[in-house]
């Protein structure tokens, strides 16, 4: 296991930016190249459930990206249950956050050449496109 309870959310983000900076490029999807077990997704999850303020999407958007994606590997359940924690995540923020969240998870794929497949997250329900690509459920339709 890459990670625990114990590690911080900094830490996480840390060690998946490495990973992405040398094997992320275009066309490769993010559940391609990293593998979390259910536990070290757990991990993320909770810090997310903990987390309420627009720092947590600026500094660890990876993170984000990498537990979505990563939820439609364990199943239904836990999909359903990763998109609510999202949009209640960001519905919490003020509307002026709110876009910028979305802003900067945008942004976190360029900064880790995370191919967007011609998606601009304008929405959450973008976003869910987005992973559903990289998790490979289904084939871009560049937007």
């Amino acid at each position: 296991m890459m990670w625990s309870d114990s590690n911080s959310f900094s830490e996480i983000q840390n060690t998946l930016a490495g990973i992405f900076e040398s094997k992320m490029g275009v066309n490769v999807r993010v559940g391609d190249i990293i593998d979390l077990s259910y536990d070290e997704y757990q991990v993320i999850v909770n810090k997310i459930k903990i987390a309420d303020t627009m720092e947590t999407v600026n500094n660890f958007s990876l993170c984000l990206l990498v537990a979505w994606v990563s939820a439609y590997k364990f199943g239904t359940k836990d999909k359903d249950e990763f998109y609510r924690l999202m949009k209640e995540f960001i519905s919490r923020l003020p509307q002026h956050q709110s876009r910028l969240a979305l802003e900067e998870l945008n942004s976190a794929c360029y900064e880790y050449q995370i191919d967007t497949f011609g998606y601009n997250f304008r929405s959450v329900k973008d976003i869910k496109n987005f992973v559903k690509i990289h998790a490979g459920i289904c084939e871009p339709e560049y937007v």
